[in-house]
Protein backbone atom coordinates (compact mmCIF):
# COMPACT_ATOMS: atom_id res chain seq x y z
CA UNK A 1 0.00 0.00 0.00
CA UNK A 2 1.30 3.72 -1.01
CA UNK A 3 1.44 5.83 1.94
CA UNK A 4 -0.69 9.10 1.87
CA UNK A 5 2.67 11.03 2.75
CA UNK A 6 5.94 10.33 4.08
CA UNK A 7 8.41 7.10 3.56
CA UNK A 8 5.55 4.63 4.92
CA UNK A 9 6.22 2.14 7.21
CA UNK A 10 8.26 -1.62 7.30
CA UNK A 11 5.80 -4.30 7.36
CA UNK A 12 2.97 -1.80 6.42
CA UNK A 13 3.95 -0.16 3.19
CA UNK A 14 7.00 -2.23 2.27
CA UNK A 15 9.10 -5.22 3.22
CA UNK A 16 12.07 -4.43 5.13
CA UNK A 17 15.49 -6.74 4.40
CA UNK A 18 18.40 -6.02 7.13
CA UNK A 19 21.84 -6.57 6.83
CA UNK A 20 24.51 -6.59 8.98
CA UNK A 21 28.60 -6.68 8.82
CA UNK A 22 31.22 -7.33 11.41
CA UNK A 23 34.43 -5.23 12.42
CA UNK A 24 35.94 -5.99 9.27
CA UNK A 25 33.11 -4.81 7.13
CA UNK A 26 31.81 -8.07 5.86
CA UNK A 27 28.24 -8.78 5.37
CA UNK A 28 27.64 -11.46 8.20
CA UNK A 29 23.96 -11.29 8.67
CA UNK A 30 20.71 -11.11 6.91
CA UNK A 31 17.46 -10.91 8.09
CA UNK A 32 14.38 -11.27 5.94
CA UNK A 33 10.44 -9.08 6.25
CA UNK A 34 9.61 -12.34 7.29
CA UNK A 35 12.47 -12.62 10.57
CA UNK A 36 14.51 -15.18 9.33
CA UNK A 37 18.16 -14.84 10.06
CA UNK A 38 21.03 -16.02 8.70
CA UNK A 39 24.49 -16.00 10.23
CA UNK A 40 27.96 -16.13 8.49
CA UNK A 41 31.30 -16.88 11.05
CA UNK A 42 34.44 -15.78 9.28
CA UNK A 43 38.09 -17.64 9.89
CA UNK A 44 40.94 -14.93 10.93
CA UNK A 45 41.55 -15.00 7.07
CA UNK A 46 38.22 -13.98 6.36
CA UNK A 47 37.41 -17.22 4.93
CA UNK A 48 33.18 -17.99 5.64
CA UNK A 49 33.70 -21.08 8.27
CA UNK A 50 29.91 -21.81 9.21
CA UNK A 51 26.55 -20.52 8.29
CA UNK A 52 24.03 -20.54 10.77
CA UNK A 53 19.80 -20.01 10.17
CA UNK A 54 17.53 -19.07 13.32
CA UNK A 55 14.54 -16.51 14.01
CA UNK A 56 16.16 -15.21 17.62
CA UNK A 57 19.47 -14.34 17.64
CA UNK A 58 19.77 -12.68 21.08
CA UNK A 59 23.22 -12.59 22.48
CA UNK A 60 24.70 -13.49 19.39
CA UNK A 61 28.32 -12.65 18.52
CA UNK A 62 30.09 -12.36 15.18
CA UNK A 63 31.88 -15.58 16.28
CA UNK A 64 29.76 -17.19 18.38
CA UNK A 65 25.85 -16.79 16.85
CA UNK A 66 24.05 -18.76 19.50
CA UNK A 67 24.90 -16.37 22.12
CA UNK A 68 26.63 -19.10 24.52
CA UNK A 69 23.34 -20.87 25.01
CA UNK A 70 21.55 -16.98 25.37
CA UNK A 71 17.29 -17.87 26.62
CA UNK A 72 15.78 -18.07 23.65
CA UNK A 73 18.11 -17.95 21.19
CA UNK A 74 17.28 -20.95 18.21
CA UNK A 75 20.22 -20.57 15.91
CA UNK A 76 21.51 -23.70 14.12
CA UNK A 77 24.53 -24.08 12.38
CA UNK A 78 23.66 -25.87 8.59
CA UNK A 79 26.69 -25.69 7.33
CA UNK A 80 30.82 -25.98 8.11
CA UNK A 81 33.37 -25.16 5.91
CA UNK A 82 37.30 -26.73 6.86
CA UNK A 83 40.50 -25.33 4.96
CA UNK A 84 44.15 -26.75 4.15
CA UNK A 85 42.90 -29.75 6.73
CA UNK A 86 43.00 -27.74 9.81
CA UNK A 87 46.55 -26.86 9.12
CA UNK A 88 48.34 -23.48 9.44
CA UNK A 89 50.08 -22.10 5.96
CA UNK A 90 47.64 -23.50 3.48
CA UNK A 91 46.94 -21.69 0.51
CA UNK A 92 43.00 -21.82 1.73
CA UNK A 93 42.04 -25.17 -0.55
CA UNK A 94 38.88 -26.17 1.06
CA UNK A 95 39.28 -29.41 2.62
CA UNK A 96 36.14 -30.44 4.01
CA UNK A 97 32.61 -29.11 3.45
CA UNK A 98 29.76 -30.41 5.91
CA UNK A 99 25.70 -29.55 5.58
CA UNK A 100 23.80 -30.10 8.74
Amino acid sequence: MIPASGTGTSGTNYDETDFGYDVMKRQNRVVTPGGTITQTVFNSRGMPVSSWIGTNDNGATSTDPTGGGTSGNNMVQVSGVEYDANVAGGDGNVTKQTAY
